[in-house]
């Protein structure tokens, strides 16, 4: 068991394969739980340079969105978080690298029945399914639909540039 005052509960059932390089740490096939999520990371590589540069692909399934999982993201994540007050569980599948300089994210999140609030919108939406794709600076949806006020809403959506949108 892997325990951080971070996470909700602590990683248990880890497995992994290490190589320890001069120059590199990779991580390979590892899978772990924390609660019901279960993390799988195909392959993770840190680069020991300066700056020091990092990639990682992997997957989340049955990822609970709740407060325990907010107080444990990046002040920018904790941000996004509390203006969309999404509550529920969903599938993702991630690969994220960084050059030491900038954070690169693709990102793939499946919503499976959740509800959201944004703050400067009057009606909760309800029920929403569908994917969000993150890929660099860009945000689109994918059969996204939800319920607000009772009625079926399609949410179809294409965003650029989102790092640099203010919220």
């Amino acid at each position: 068991t892997v325990v951080d005052a971070r996470l909700p509960h602590g990683l248990t059932n880890v497995r992994a394969h290490f190589r320890a390089e001069p120059n590199r740490i990779r991580v390979d096939q590892a899978v772990a739980f924390n609660g019901t999520t279960q993390y799988t990371v195909e392959n993770c590589a840190v680069a020991l340079t300066q700056p020091p540069s990092w990639h990682i692909k992997g997957r989340a399934q049955q990822v609970r969105l709740n407060e325990q999982l907010a107080r444990a993201l990046p002040e920018a994540g904790r941000r996004v978080f509390d203006h969309f007050s999404p509550a529920g569980i969903i599938d993702a599948e991630f690969e994220v690298s960084s050059d030491g300089l900038s954070v690169i994210p693709n990102v793939t999140l499946h919503c499976r029945e959740l509800t959201s609030s944004f703050y400067r919108f009057p009606y909760p939406l309800e029920g929403i399914t569908g994917t969000l794709k993150i890929n660099g600076d860009k945000l689109t949806t994918e059969n996204l639909q939800a319920r607000a006020n009772g009625k079926l809403v399609d949410i179809n959506a294409e965003f650029e540039q989102i790092q640099r949108v203010p919220i």
